[in-house]
């Protein structure tokens, strides 16, 4: 045996050290990282129930792309519970080949759906006049092509072993390319594609302004949702980017044990706060919950409750 961990994917998290050496700090992390994980499937379901169950809430295209995100993110904490139940296995070097292509295509598959949350804002607000830019079959085509690009990119590894592969090494190159196409990749796509929003939105800003006229509800509306979606890739890609970097630097780095901890569940904590953050932000579905808790608690009566939603459709 080599000295790699006995757990795959505590292996993908500090590949330099033996199982032994970091069982006490393991199980630490998973007291933790368990219920993060479940919090956030249970919260990221909610909301995509409450997407698909309202029609007001499916006729506004954004809250689509963050249910992308939700499905993403849900699929993702789904592949990172089946490794925590994988401790200890010896498996074939198909078997783990294959368990790293699934894990790998989740998680390319959250970083892209940031992806396409970013272009198609873009398309949407820079291309405003065309009316393919804002149509239903743009935003779902771009959805798919984030699908595909994840399940492409992350195909290499059914060809290679890889961290989940613990009869041999990891190929060392396979590190460096999914750091590349998780991470640096999906950062100038978004990159571009928010600093023309911002482009876009601010010139438009002023020629209004220099008419004598205030900015368009639409252009406070667009800003307000860029930045909802920076902030959500940002934490993402600050609780993820240390697992990479662990990948190609921890053989020769020996962390400390807290430090170990915390990065073992920064990308738990992420998700569930962006998946929280998303919640939070869509107004109307935020008010909508709201409605529900005041009328079960208070037995307000329907019509009331139907002000309020008709009051939650025009802030939309």
């Amino acid at each position: 045996m080599n000295n790699y961990s006995n757990n795959s994917y505590h292996t993908f998290l500090h590949p330099n050290q033996t199982y032994s050496s970091v069982f006490g700090q393991d199980l630490v992390a998973d007291v933790i990282e368990i219920p993060i994980l479940s919090l956030t499937i249970l919260f990221a379901i909610v909301y995509t129930i409450l997407i698909f169950s309202r029609p007001v809430f499916r006729q506004n295209k954004f809250n689509w792309l963050t249910v992308n995100i939700c499905i993403s993110t849900v699929l993702l904490c789904i592949n990172i519970l089946a490794m925590h139940a994988k401790q200890n296995d010896q498996s074939s070097s198909i078997n783990c080949r294959v368990r790293a292509f699934f894990l790998l295509s989740a998680v390319n598959q959250l970083m892209y759906s940031h992806c396409v949350a970013a272009v198609s804002r873009m398309l949407a607000i820079v291309h405003a006049k065309k009316s393919f830019s804002r149509s239903n079959t743009c935003l779902f085509i771009c959805i798919s092509i984030g699908w595909l690009l994840a399940f492409l990119l992350s195909s290499i590894n059914l060809f290679f072993d890889s961290y989940t592969c613990l009869q041999s090494p990891s190929t060392e190159f396979l590190s460096y390319y999914n750091l590349v196409t998780t991470l640096i990749i999906p950062i100038v796509i978004i990159t571009v594609c928010n600093s023309r929003i911002l482009r876009h939105v601010r010139q438009s800003t002023r020629q209004l302004r220099a008419q004598g006229t205030q900015p368009r509800l639409a252009h406070t509306r667009d800003m307000y949702l860029l930045k909802v979606m920076i902030v959500t890739f940002v934490v993402f890609f600050f609780g993820w980017t240390p697992v990479f970097l662990m990948q190609i630097f921890g053989v020769s780095v020996q962390f400390p044990e807290f430090l170990t901890i915390i990065l073992r569940i920064s990308p738990s904590v992420a998700m569930l706060h962006d998946t929280l953050f998303l919640i939070f932000t869509n107004k109307p579905v935020r008010l909508f919950i709201k409605q529900l808790v005041i009328r079960r608690r208070l037995k307000v009566p329907a019509n009331v409750v139907a002000i309020f939603q008709q009051q939650n459709r025009n802030q939309m």
